[in-house]
């Protein structure tokens, strides 16, 4: 572990760890010494980048390794622990050193410490061995630039992000710009894009999701809804209807090609009748039966639940639609829904038994 450690703070060299520096005889002659080889095993920047990330534990806000400050001196640390704490680390390094501290037992037990014990031996010993050094940073290679980062996509920060910090990259490195956070009017009742009829309104901001993040079949990420944008408008919320009139118009035309020939017209209007509104049925296959429920209600439809035994869908979840999706229906037309109950129950066989009567 303290090789590992020691590359990072050597720039990413690696030199074999050793336990001793010389063997020497009665007279003061090497007779032994040590064949420690050294092998590059990471580029200069990317060590100083790492560097720069384990200097957070130390002076970050809420840092787990705060104690391990030096004064006027750079500082690079991780704590570490095992399941049910039964091993505590602390692994750190200095301009000047590399340490690493291990607290347990023998045979594994629960370590139970105010803190980190680790941590504070570390700091105990290396506070020590400092004391009388100059105080010294990392060296930053030439090779490494900042950039302003956008907290919530992880790319770089433009005048449309509002949680920023600003991160070191090799150069070559730095992400590209932020794709945008789109705000949009959400209708609060149903969660979709508002219309122009919609009440109760917020703006609401949201986050494009990076083109690297869009293809699934390189890898997946656990993003949950971070990237959820709406895009369906509501359809709850319409405009009023307007009352039917009914007006009688009268109009009278006078001719005069003939004499004495008048033409009366008398024409009543009434109000033409409204056309059904027609709806389009969601997609309900697979979801849970609240899920079609709320789809539906959202739709102005009313749904027929029936429920039935399948073995490849899931219970609770939705097998068919009586009416398919994407057509167009009169609202308030009854959908069926088939929900499943999970897989069919076999009863077990019949059992015959046999009496004997004792003699």
């Amino acid at each position: 572990m303290a090789g590992v450690y020691g590359m990072i703070a050597n720039d990413g060299v690696y030199i074999t760890p050793t336990f001793y520096t010389r063997l020497e005889d009665s007279d003061g002659n090497v007779v032994l010494k040590p064949d420690q080889k050294e092998t590059r095993v990471m580029s200069e920047g990317n060590a100083y980048i790492l560097k720069s990330i384990l200097t957070e534990p130390v002076v970050g806000a809420g840092g787990t390794a705060t104690n391990c400050k030096i004064p006027n001196m750079s500082v690079g640390a991780k704590t570490g622990s095992t399941s049910k704490n039964v091993d505590r680390w602390l692994c750190g390094f200095t301009p000047y050193y590399t340490a690493t501290t291990w607290f347990g037992y023998d045979i594994n037990e629960t370590v139970v410490f105010s803190g980190n014990p680790s941590a504070k031996i570390w700091a105990a010993v290396m506070k020590d061995i400092h004391k009388e050094l100059p105080g010294k940073n990392f060296e930053r290679p030439s090779n490494i630039v900042s950039a302003k980062i956008c907290m919530d996509s992880g790319c770089v920060a433009t005048e449309a992000c509002s949680r920023v910090y600003t991160e070191n990259f090799v150069k070559g490195t730095v992400p590209g710009e932020c794709e945008g956070h789109p705000k949009l009017k959400i209708c609060k009742e149903t969660e979709k894009i508002a219309n122009e009829y919609c009440k109760d309104v917020e703006e609401r901001t949201f986050l494009t999701k990076p083109e690297k993040e869009r293809d699934t079949k390189k890898w997946q990420t656990a993003d949950g809804d971070k990237y959820t944008i709406p895009t369906e408008t509501c359809d709850v919320h319409k405009k009023p209807v307007e009352p039917v009139n009914n007006t009688v118009t009268n109009s009278t035309t006078n001719t005069t090609a003939k004499p004495n020939n008048n033409t009366t017209t008398n024409t009543v209007g009434g109000g033409t009748a409204k056309p059904t509104e027609k709806v389009t049925v969601p997609d309900l296959k697979g979801k849970t039966l609240e899920e079609a429920r709320t789809a539906l209600k959202n739709a102005g439809l009313t749904i027929v639940e029936e429920q039935k035994a399948d073995d490849k869908v899931a219970k609770g979840k939705v097998i068919s639609q009586g009416v398919e999706a994407g057509k167009k229906v009169d609202k308030g037309t009854k959908v069926k829904v088939v929900v499943s109950t999970g897989p069919a129950t076999t009863p077990p066989p019949a059992t015959n038994t046999t009496t004997t009567p004792q003699p």
